[in-house]
């Protein structure tokens, strides 16, 4: 058994050389998540044409102002929710490895209704106390069944779909639906290390006026 549910939008991939000299993976999730088909796009479209790394105040005032003045997101919800949990910086909320059942429960609660994920993580998988240092698109849940050696029972499989624009070596492509390779998302059952959530948004179903 698996429950999949899986937004069709991807993050805009890495330019190389890259534009900004620190990397463009909030700029590449904005264009993603935006339907902004360039990285230079998003920089004129939010900033001048200067290119620039996003702190999470600003990603979420960039989300706002897309929401709000350019109404590209339907709605947007970037308030941090709690729950009993270690204690960490909070730079980019709570982070998923503290949350368990109740964080999956959050982030397949806003997939199911439409809602992308943007997060921040460790790219070189340091482990919970480290700063979280690459943003991503989650735009996918699925929950797999598995068997174990006791009979009739099983265990079940929580994983998310993120969508990142450095396509990490060792990597294999995975299928999307329409059967071509997708570099950009993996599926991934542990918590990304350090993963903390920025904003949910949820695109606009219609052009901007």
């Amino acid at each position: 058994m698996a429950e999949i549910v899986e937004l069709p939008r991807r993050v805009v991939p890495q330019p190389k050389p890259a534009i900004h000299k620190g990397g463009d993976c909030s700029a590449c999730v904005l264009g993603g998540v935006l339907g902004i088909p360039t990285v230079r796009e998003v920089y004129e479209t939010f900033f001048g044409g200067k290119p620039k790394a996003l702190s999470r105040h600003e990603m979420v005032a960039a989300v706002e102002d897309a929401e709000w003045k350019l109404e590209l997101l339907d709605r947007v919800i970037s308030d941090i929710p709690h729950w009993p949990a270690l204690p960490n910086t909070q730079i980019w909320g709570q982070p998923g490895w503290g949350q368990n059942l109740a964080w999956y429960a959050y982030v397949r609660m806003a997939i199911d209704a439409g809602y992308y994920g943007i997060a921040s993580i460790s790219y070189a998988k340091q482990g919970p106390p480290a700063e979280s240092d690459h943003v991503v698109l989650i735009c996918g849940v699925r929950i797999r069944e598995e068997p174990t050696r006791i009979a009739k029972a099983f265990k079940l499989t929580h994983e998310i779909l993120v969508s990142c624009s450095a396509a990490q070596p060792g990597r294999s492509q995975r299928k999307r639906s329409n059967g071509k390779a997708d570099r950009c998302s993996r599926w991934i059952a542990k918590q990304p290390q350090a993963l903390r959530c920025a904003a949910c948004v949820q695109p606009s179903p219609q052009p901007p006026r």
